[in-house]
């Protein structure tokens, strides 16, 4: 185990960014229960921010703006804590606090993106570093999306999303996200996107894949989410949202994840802006957040999170 030659930090700063899936495709069902899968990932500028603190007792102090966070093991910061201290032999403890800004429910893998990040930071709190296996065979324990957020950026995700492969940064692009009052389980998304699967699990071809996204011209135009067949059934809501947003500009459209945010792509940020006050002025769309972003490269990711940590 090695230790960081950088004088430890009392405190920490952190951001957490969220993400998008610009498709996604569900190959087929599991033999352990999850689902292979076929996404392309592109982190926002959107974001949470986190607090660690040491602490000379030996526990995880976890607390959140948003009182609808769980502060306990159910939630993926403080399971992240934990994991860190068994692996790594620490008997300190840590206060975090968290600012949560990214909706919960959303399909922007806020969650997940918090557990990546408290890996990182607890790491440089503690001037204890994993190495990239270690810390990437915890990353994949904490959940699918995960791994992605190690490193951010745009990439292929297959399997469950937990095998990622890296892609070069394309264009800064700008989007609207729009996320209603509606969070959407994960579980659930998944358990009725099943019903339309065949037993048989099909091929997972990374290579095709691969060649598919090299072939078009745009990445927006990949392929589409495959939970929109199920839950625009179950929430007109959403397919209302996408269609809103195609009328107010957007050349392409698309829920992410399992929803149930929704976003658009936009010229420019003006036109996204001028989307964005349509979509917040209209009575059919209540409780609806919404947020102007830029796509959000690798190449500026890790200085965007390291930054924090000085």
């Amino acid at each position: 185990m090695s230790t960081s030659r950088r004088p430890l930090e009392s405190s920490v700063l952190a951001c957490s960014f969220a993400k998008v899936n610009l498709g996604l495709k569900i190959v087929g069902r599991r033999r352990d229960g999850y689902h292979d899968i076929q996404t392309l990932f592109q982190t926002v500028t959107l974001h949470d921010r986190l607090r660690f603190a040491r602490l000379r007792t030996g526990k995880i102090d976890f607390t959140c703006n948003d009182p609808r966070v769980p502060r306990n093991s159910e939630n993926l910061i403080v399971r992240a804590a934990q994991l860190f201290r068994k692996e790594t032999g620490l008997r300190a403890g840590v206060a975090i606090h968290l600012e949560k800004r990214i909706p919960l429910g959303a399909g922007l893998g806020g969650g997940s993106s918090n557990a990546a990040v408290t890996l990182l930071a607890l790491e440089r709190l503690f001037g204890r570093r994993m190495g990239d296996l270690r810390r990437l065979r915890l990353a994949r324990s904490l959940g699918a999306d995960v791994p992605f957020f190690l490193c951010g950026g745009r990439a292929l995700g297959f399997g469950r999303g937990d095998e990622v492969v890296s892609l070069p940064d394309g264009r800064l692009a700008t989007l609207l996200l729009a996320c209603p009052d509606l969070p959407i389980s994960t579980a659930h998304a998944y358990r009725w996107a099943s019903l339309g699967l065949t037993k048989v699990r099909r091929a997972n071809n990374m290579a095709r894949f691969r060649l598919r996204f090299f072939e078009k011209e745009s990445v927006f135009t990949l392929f589409e989410n495959d939970f929109e067949r199920v839950l625009f059934a179950r929430y007109p809501l959403l397919r209302r949202l996408k269609r809103r947003l195609l009328s107010a500009g957007a050349t392409e459209a698309q829920m992410t994840g399992s929803g149930s945010a929704v976003f658009g792509v936009f010229s420019s940020v003006q036109a996204a802006r001028s989307a964005e006050a349509r979509l917040r002025s209209s009575p059919s769309l209540p409780a609806l957040q919404t947020f102007v972003v830029r796509s959000l490269p690798r190449s500026h990711y890790a200085k965007r999170i390291l930054t924090a940590f000085e």
